[in-house]
């Protein structure tokens, strides 16, 4: 489990999680406060968790929580897909990782 939280001044502006699920990462949630959108805040905890799942040997990413108002964004990062189902194809992990992924954040 990656677990990150974004926050400023002490105060948390959004997080996000992440769980290995066999040889890819699943986003479980990525969430910020409206007054936190539109800041690149989003798309450096989506960075986070791409080198994380990269360093353990995962082969991808997904996420099952796209909608309509969201979508584009993952599109601008590089997932694909058209309903709430979509992904996005990682480069191989340049060394070798522990099974085992118990991160806090």
């Amino acid at each position: 489990m990656l677990m990150l939280v974004a926050e400023s001044d002490a105060e948390i502006l959004g997080g996000a999680l992440a769980f290995r699920a066999g040889d890819a990462v699943k986003v479980e949630v990525i969430a910020l406060k409206p007054e936190a959108r539109r800041l690149g805040i989003g798309r450096r905890l989506i960075e986070a968790i791409e080198v994380e799942a990269i360093r353990v040997g995962a082969r991808g990413i997904f996420l099952g929580g796209a909608n309509a108002q969201n979508r584009g964004f993952y599109w601008r990062l590089g997932f694909a897909g058209r309903r709430s189902l979509m992904q996005k194809a990682l480069p191989a992990s340049r060394s070798k990782a522990a099974d085992a992924w118990v991160l806090g954040g």
